[in-house]
């Protein structure tokens, strides 16, 4: 914050003030972190119980409360981008540029195959090493 004018300042440096849509970017970028640290943590979560609890009974409802955790791990995943999506349509004047769709799909992939991945682990009757 300048002193002398109590306007926000680019964190880009030079760049002039910074405007509503550089704070709405900011904050869907915000937004999508906290829907991505949410599913992380629900499908860490569906993994713990279904292997901490290896010898519960009936299997058949640890397994199906651990599936439920990964599914709902996926819902956050696809709800935090396609709200990043939707809401990055409408900062293209921004003076921050957002982040890169490749990427952002190189990361929904590697996200899905963990996904893929925990719920293999979760319906295996060993647990893991």
């Amino acid at each position: 914050m300048n002193s002398d004018n109590n306007t926000l300042t680019s964190p880009l440096g030079d760049q002039g003030p910074m405007t509503g849509v550089d704070r709405a970017l900011m904050a869907e970028e915000r937004t999508c972190s906290a829907w991505i640290r949410t599913g992380l943590a629900s499908m860490a979560t569906g993994l713990a119980i279904a292997k901490v609890m290896p010898n519960a009974e009936p299997r058949w409802a640890v397994a199906c409360l651990g599936m439920t955790m990964v599914f709902v791990a996926m819902l956050s995943f696809t709800v935090g981008f396609a709200g990043y999506a939707r809401g990055t349509k409408h900062c293209q004047s921004s003076a921050r540029s957002s982040l890169p769709w490749w990427v952002l799909m190189i990361f929904c992939n590697l996200l899905a195959v963990a996904v893929v991945l925990t719920a293999s682990f979760i319906l295996q009757d060993a647990p893991i090493p």
